[in-house]
C-alpha cells in the first residue's frame, strides 16, 4: 500500500498580503485544511481511498478580504 498523501497548492489572488485559513472538501467531508501565508498554502490531503473525487477549496476570508470558493477540481486516486 502506498503511504503517500496528495498535496494541493491553494493561491488566493488579492491585492496586498493575504493570510487566513483554507479548507479542502470532497462533498461535505473536509479532506484538508491549511493556513495561507502571502497568498499561498500547501495542503496535505487526508488519506483517500481509491476512486474519483471532486475537491473544492474554500478561503474563509479575513478582516480585509471576503471569503471565496474555488471551482471544482477532479482528483483520481489510483493506489
Amino acid at each position: 500500500k502506498s503511504k503517500k498523501r496528495g498535496v494541493v497548492t491553494v493561491k488566493v489572488g488579492a491585492a496586498g498580503p493575504v493570510t487566513g485559513k483554507v479548507t479542502i472538501k470532497s462533498g461535505k467531508k473536509i479532506v484538508g485544511t491549511g493556513t495561507i501565508k502571502n497568498g499561498v498554502s500547501r495542503v496535505t490531503l487526508a488519506k483517500l481511498k481509491k476512486g474519483n473525487y471532486k475537491l473544492v477549496a474554500s478561503f474563509a476570508g479575513n478582516g480585509n478580504i471576503t471569503g471565496s470558493t474555488a471551482k471544482v477540481v477532479k482528483l483520481k486516486v489510483t493506489k
